[in-house]
């Protein structure tokens, strides 16, 4: 008899803690869902427009970017060119 108690109070608080960390994790799941509301709320606000705006804007950055690194390596090149005897 005393084992079967000692089972059960066992049985108990683990099923106990199973239910504090599954609530736990319910509380995490909906801080995500609030956050996934807020972002859906804040996309919603951005117009394709603007999309397009910063599309356009950063491949046109890149572009320079990759113009750059270009320029800068055929100067190392030909820098490199001058050091040989």
């Amino acid at each position: 008899m005393k084992n079967d108690l000692q089972n059960l109070t066992e049985d108990i608080s683990r099923l106990y803690e199973d239910i504090t960390q599954k609530a736990e994790s319910l509380g995490q799941i909906d801080s995500i869902t609030r956050l996934y509301d807020e972002l859906q709320a804040q996309l919603q606000g951005i117009s394709t427009e603007e999309v397009d705006l910063l599309q356009n804007q950063i491949k046109s950055t890149l572009e320079q970017i990759g113009r750059y690194q270009q320029k800068s390596r055929r100067h190392q090149d030909s820098e490199d060119d001058l050091e040989w005897p």
